[in-house]
């Protein structure tokens, strides 16, 4: 009995390993010049299953990143160059979105999972 249960649990950590390898391929919605004014707020335009998203201010800007629609996604960078992000346990079908926090203009990078 004790073999079977070694057995299940190993067969299911590989399942979930390579499920979690398959899944955890980021797409980056946002850079290469992606730019935004203060104050201003960026949208990928598409709703997406996700579960996870990262966001970057590049140039000594400050970023805002969440899912639209999602109460309490919000994360905001403490410091310039800080990549900031959340991940959940469940995907929501809504789209990522990055907020410029700064003073200043600048460019952006952003990705979701």
């Amino acid at each position: 009995m004790r073999k079977i249960r070694t057995l299940l649990v190993l067969a299911a950590l590989i399942c979930f390993s390579a499920f979690g390898v398959a899944s955890a391929q980021a797409e980056e919605w946002a850079g290469n010049g992606y730019h935004l004014e203060p104050g201003q707020n960026g949208f990928l335009n598409r709703k997406v299953w996700i579960y996870a998203y990262d966001g970057e201010g590049l140039g000594g800007v400050l970023v805002c990143t969440g899912i639209r629609g999602l109460e309490g996604s919000e994360i905001c960078s403490t410091s310039t160059e800080e990549i900031v992000g959340k991940t959940y346990l469940a995907e929501y079908y809504s789209e990522p979105y990055l907020h410029n926090h700064s003073t200043k203009g600048g460019d952006f990078r952003g990705w979701w999972y």
